[in-house]
């Protein structure tokens, strides 16, 4: 959870690492490190839907 000393939450973006779980019936080689931009497009690629070309960031499994 992140918070902050005083106990509220920290909704400040940064550049703090973000684990990412990956749990199916599909097997995942290998989780590269990436970025928050990367999330959707990891996410859509899983879900075997198209990424909008809008989307910058990168598919994060192989």
């Amino acid at each position: 959870i992140m918070v902050n000393d005083d106990g509220s939450p920290n909704t400040q973006h940064s550049l703090n690492l973000v684990p990412l779980f990956v749990i199916g019936s599909n097997t995942v080689t290998q989780v590269k490190a990436g970025k928050l931009g990367d999330i959707a497009p990891t996410i859509l690629h899983l879900m075997n839907l198209p990424i909008p070309p809008e989307m910058s960031g990168e598919v994060l499994v192989s």
